[in-house]
C-alpha cells in the first residue's frame, strides 16, 4: 500500500512537472524576454497547480517555500497580490470545495474526508465546513441526498 501511494505522489508530481515545463516553455515562445509580470504570474500559475494536486499534503507556506525555493513571505505578497486573495484562504476553499463534493458524492466518512482534503483534525474541518455551508457535513450530506 505504501509503495502505491509513493507511485501516486510520484505521478502527480511527474504531471505538475511535465504541466509546468510545458506552460513556461510556451510562455518562452510567445515571449522570448521574460517580464518580471509574467515571472511572477509563472510562480503564482505553479504553486495554484501543485496545490490543487496536492490537498491532502502539509500546503504551509513554508512547505511550498522551499518546494519551490521561494520565501514564503514572498509568495505569500505575491499570491494576495495577483489574486485578491490570500494564500491560506486559496488553499482552504479549494479543500472546503473538494470536501463539499466528496460529502455529497461519496460514502466516505467524514474523519476521511477530513484526512482527504488536507484537515489534520476531523473538528477543525467540520467547523469549518459548518461555517461554510451553514450546516454540518453529515447534515449536509443528509440535505443534499433527500
Amino acid at each position: 500500500a505504501l509503495r502505491a501511494t509513493a507511485g501516486k505522489a510520484n505521478c502527480s508530481e511527474n504531471r505538475y512537472l511535465l504541466n509546468y515545463l510545458l506552460a513556461s516553455s510556451l510562455s518562452l515562445l510567445d515571449n522570448p524576454e521574460p517580464s518580471p509580470t509574467s515571472t511572477a504570474d509563472q510562480h503564482v500559475t505553479a504553486i495554484k497547480l501543485y496545490v490543487e494536486e496536492n490537498l491532502e499534503r502539509d500546503l504551509s507556506l513554508e512547505m511550498v517555500g522551499e518546494r519551490f525555493s521561494m520565501n514564503s513571505n514572498y509568495i505569500s505578497q505575491l499570491f494576495h497580490h495577483r489574486n485578491d486573495i490570500s494564500y491560506s484562504d486559496f488553499v482552504r476553499t479549494l479543500r472546503l470545495d473538494k470536501a463539499e463534493f466528496l460529502v455529497e458524492n461519496t460514502v466516505l466518512n467524514i474523519n476521511e474526508i477530513a484526512e482527504k482534503c488536507g484537515f489534520n483534525q476531523t473538528s477543525y474541518f467540520i467547523r469549518l465546513f459548518k461555517k461554510a455551508f451553514h450546516m454540518t457535513p453529515k447534515a449536509y450530506r443528509l440535505y443534499r441526498r433527500a
